[in-house]
């Protein structure tokens, strides 16, 4: 080991999936993190976040921002499906049938089905009995 490194261990970055964002990423993605934010229009999200409207249209065509973008909408979903998911769960507690339905369908544990009886009638013409009958009428 040479002088300045010995005995000092070197901080290692552990791989991360998470995408690298430049700075006017981040503080975009910060802006659409408020979902009121997220309807108005890209003059005040671009204000909001303190970004030019350049950067904005640029950042929509990165591959990285759109990975934390997408990251960012799943985690949003998530955060609503816990309190939803805790409802139906007190519903199905208080004997609610549709409730019980749905988490068991969730599970994959339960498929609704549906009886249907239909009644066919296809008029494919004469049989061949009646075929032969008509062609020996025919020879006569």
């Amino acid at each position: 080991m040479s002088g300045k490194n010995k005995g000092k261990s070197l901080p290692i970055e552990a791989p991360t999936d998470k995408p690298r964002l430049s700075d006017a990423g981040e503080k975009l993605l910060e802006v659409l993190k408020v979902p009121e934010l997220r309807a108005q229009s890209v003059t005040s999200i671009c204000q909001h976040a303190d970004i030019s409207r350049d950067s904005y249209y640029r950042l929509w065509k990165s591959p990285d921002f759109m990975q934390a973008y997408s990251g960012l909408c799943k985690d949003t979903l998530l955060s609503f499906a816990l309190p939803a998911s805790q409802a139906l769960g007190k519903q199905a507690e208080m004997g609610d049938v549709q409730a019980i339905k749905m988490i068991l369908e969730m599970a994959g544990v339960y498929s609704p089905s549906t009886k249907i009886e239909t009644t066919v009638k296809h008029d494919i013409g004469p049989n061949l009995l009646e075929l032969y009958h008509a062609r020996q009428r025919a020879i006569e």
